[in-house]
């Protein structure tokens, strides 16, 4: 009997005398975290872009692939048409801003007018791209591809390239056939992004 009391009597003193943290122990915590969060969030910002351009060239090349099928089914032209610059804009007058859309063009002029049936806007790859992406159409005739009603490609746009980057990651798109054929690649010697061209090393993906 003693001896439990004894011990009872040691862990009410033990428990007694504890104090828990001190302030200056949980500020050091606190910081130790805070560095750890910021560093983790830095480290992950080169994969996020990295994933963010191999999406959004994914979902264009589907929507690519999703107009061509277009014109082939309803026999007339289908055009799949960049903005004119890297940033989001007004393509078709409707008030809202995309990267491209896709239209089935009626009067077989290549240009967006009011008769033609929008067929992608604003969805797929151009809400992966949004304020995330930069789209460089510089190397594509006005910046779009036209499928004439047997889904082959017009307007010179076989053998040439959409460029596709962010925060030093940087992709391509290569219509590398007048039937349509699309080839996409990453860059890989960190050309970052601004200024990359088809010389630089590509690794197909």
């Amino acid at each position: 009997m003693k001896i439990l009391n004894m011990n009872t009597m040691v862990l009410k003193r033990y428990f007694l005398n504890k104090q828990g943290f001190s302030l200056i122990e949980l500020i050091v915590v606190m910081v130790i975290a805070a560095i750890l969060i910021v560093a983790g969030g830095i480290s992950m910002k080169p994969a996020l872009a990295r994933r963010n351009v191999r999406d959004c060239g994914t979902n264009m090349i589907s929507d690519i692939q999703l107009i061509r099928s277009y014109a082939q089914s309803e026999g007339h032209r289908a055009v799949f048409q960049l903005t004119n610059t890297a940033k989001a804009e007004d393509i078709d007058g409707d008030g809202l801003s995309e990267y491209y859309i896709g239209f089935l063009d009626m009067n077989s002029n290549g240009v967006h007018e009011s008769g033609d049936t929008i067929l992608i806007h604003g969805t797929g790859g151009d809400e992966l791209c949004s304020s995330r992406v930069s789209v460089d159409n510089t190397t594509l005739p006005s910046g779009r591809i036209i499928f004439d009603p047997l889904g082959l490609v017009m307007s010179g746009a076989a053998n040439r390239n959409i460029f596709l980057t962010a925060s030093g990651t940087a992709t391509r798109i290569e219509m590398v056939s007048l039937a349509g054929m699309l080839r996409y690649y990453i860059n890989t010697d960190d050309c970052g992004g601004d200024g990359c061209t088809v010389g630089d090393l590509w690794e197909e993906l």
